[in-house]
């Protein structure tokens, strides 16, 4: 990368740093309660916050994890979208297996 590319990395990992620590830091901070945002939404927002921060704790920080000509990869560990139907969700290897 170039310095300025470097630059610009370090200065977005501090960001991110800092705004994660501002978001663990606020753990006896009561939750937000705008009543137009559903309790359940906001559980599944504070639960998804979390599972980033600790994601994000746990990743080394190098150089080479920072690089952005890798291909993305799909996070397997991520919940299967909620069906705003009701019907429950289906999968895609049943999908394509059927």
């Amino acid at each position: 990368l170039l310095v300025k590319d470097q630059l610009s990395v370090i200065r977005l990992e501090k960001q991110a740093e800092e705004f994660l620590h501002a978001v663990l830091s606020r753990k006896d901070a009561p939750n937000s309660s705008d009543p137009l945002v559903p309790i359940v939404a906001r559980e599944i927002l504070q639960k998804m916050i979390s599972q980033l921060a600790a994601e994000y704790i746990s990743k080394p920080s190098s150089p080479q994890d920072s690089r952005s000509d890798s291909p993305p990869h799909s996070d397997q560990s991520l919940p299967a979208p909620l069906s705003l139907s009701g019907a429950p969700p289906t999968t895609t290897a049943a999908t394509v297996a059927g």
